[in-house]
């Protein structure tokens, strides 16, 4: 999406230039999604402001500790709330340019009603965990919501950019919260930890439905991490360098336990 912005931003002359990015991500815990997103921004030098929104105050105090600590505090900033509530979301749409980009990363299985079960196994010791994983604050239904509405402001433009888990019951369930929410399924891609393997995770790319073309959902091959023998594979090594997350001279595979 970032890669997206830059290349029309250098198409458009000096004045699109100077339009601020401006991104906000929907339940940002301790702020890994923020950082990552700032370091991209920058990177591809788009100007930045992003935004998280955390229920949670321990985890929005963690995340505002990791923005001081990176020497990130002028660009990104945490709001406590919950952001189901119309109050926060407004707070954060105040701004008429809207934004252009919304992640999220919805918890991943439903609650019993009136108990601390599931049909998915027991609950994380940590609450904070617990929280994070189960949906005692909505589901995707509330995420996909919430960026249908902060989206308004650059329908044609602004992206949601949502991953999910919980495959492949929560497949189906992303599709139609978007339906629901007014927005459209550009793309998606799964994640798979091991090849042959089921998927771990999901990433879709939606936009305001009023503003898509007709075009099919574009499903993008799996990104595999590692290959049969548990090695790195090189897309993945790709990935994890271009978040900064590994370094030229590291090994392109990496062995892991030969178990299956």
């Amino acid at each position: 999406v970032l890669q997206e912005e830059a290349t029309t931003t250098t198409t458009t002359g000096p004045t699109e230039r100077r339009t601020t990015t401006r991104h906000v991500d929907l339940g940002c815990g301790v702020g890994s999604v923020l950082l990552f997103v700032a370091w991209a921004a920058a990177r591809a030098g788009l100007p930045y402001r992003g935004v998280g929104i955390e229920a949670q105050e321990d985890s929005a105090g963690l995340a505002r500790r990791s923005i001081r600590w990176n020497g990130v505090s002028a660009s990104l900033d945490v709001v406590g709330g919950d952001f189901r509530d119309d109050e926060k979301i407004l707070q954060l749409d105040l701004e008429k340019d809207g934004f252009l980009l919304v992640t999220g990363t919805p918890p991943y299985f439903p609650v019993d009603a009136g108990a601390y079960s599931t049909s998915y196994g027991s609950l994380p010791s940590c609450d904070e965990s617990a929280k994070a994983r189960y949906e005692f604050r909505g589901g995707v239904d509330a995420y996909c919501r919430a960026a249908a509405r902060l989206l308004r402001g650059r329908p044609q433009r602004g992206r949601f950019v949502c991953c999910e888990g919980g495959l492949p019951l929560n497949r189906d369930r992303v599709a139609e919260a978007a339906r629901r929410s007014g927005l459209r399924i550009l793309r998606s891609r799964l994640v798979v930890g091991r090849q042959g393997k089921p998927a771990l995770f999901g990433v879709w790319v939606m936009m305001a439905s009023s503003a898509a073309s007709e075009q099919e959902e574009e499903v993008l091959p799996p990104l595999v991490v590692r290959d049969r023998h548990g090695q790195r594979t090189p897309e993945y090594v790709t990935l994890l360098r271009n978040m900064a997350m590994l370094n030229n001279s590291s090994a392109v595979t990496t062995p892991s336990s030969p178990r299956e």
